[in-house]
This record gives C-alpha cells, sequence and structure tokens, in this order.
C-alpha cells in the first residue's frame, strides 16, 4: 500500500474507527510517510497563506504611500508601521527589500536558506 492508496482509504473510511484500524494495520513506515506527507501539505497550506497575507499588507502599505499627499505624510505613514508592533522594522525592512528585489536577489536569497556559508560553493548541509 501506498500514502495515496492510504490517504484514500482513510478518506473513504465510514468513521474514526475505521480509520483507526486502517491505521492499525499500517506499517510504521507507512504511518511515517503519511505523517510527513501531511505535514507537507499543512505546511505548504500555511505557507501559501501566510504569504498571501503578507503580500497584502506590502500592497496595502505601498497603496498608503503612494496616495499620501507630501514626503511628511509618507513619513508619519513609515513611522507609524516602525512603531507598529504587527510590523516594525523588520517588516519595513522586508517591504523595502521586496520593492527593489530582482531576480538574482530573490536566488541568493533561496539559496542562502538552502545552504550554509555562501551559496556559490554549492555545498549543501554540513
Amino acid at each position: 500500500m501506498t500514502v495515496g492508496q492510504l490517504l484514500e482509504a482513510l478518506n473513504a473510511a465510514q468513521d474514526d474507527a475505521e480509520r483507526m484500524a486502517l491505521l492499525n494495520a499500517a506499517p510504521r513506515r507507512l504511518r511515517e510517510q503519511l505523517n510527513a506527507c501531511l505535514f507537507y501539505r499543512k505546511f505548504m497550506a500555511d505557507t501559501e497563506a501566510a504569504v498571501a497575507t503578507q503580500q497584502a499588507a506590502f500592497d496595502a502599505f505601498t497603496q498608503q504611500l503612494d496616495a499620501a499627499p507630501d514626503d511628511a505624510a509618507r513619513l508619519r505613514l513609515i513611522a507609524a508601521a516602525q512603531a507598529d508592533p504587527q510590523r516594525g522594522r523588520a517588516w519595513l525592512s522586508e517591504w523595502s527589500w521586496r520593492r527593489t528585489a530582482t531576480l538574482d536577489h530573490w536566488r541568493r536569497r533561496y539559496m542562502a536558506a538552502a545552504y550554509y556559508g555562501d551559496p556559490s560553493t554549492g555545498s549543501s548541509f554540513e
């Protein structure tokens, strides 16, 4: 049985008792794979929602700045964002970085997240 087949069987089960019986009958390795699969799906769904929420906040802030009548009003918006516990300096820094980031900047960011040290070395997790 594969993880996909186990998921289908679990979804088709009539009740929790039947699901428990399916899980108890599955080999440990298959249960571990199922757990990893479900964790990955949840991670991806949560990440997608978080990214969408963050992007909406960045877009709204950009619109507020664009609609401001002058630099003094823009500075007040920036100061308010810095003082906001939900945003703050790190949030503003990320907003600013994204406004000017090129494809190469994004590539370097993801390479740095995937590798320790200098991403140009290509050495993976050590």
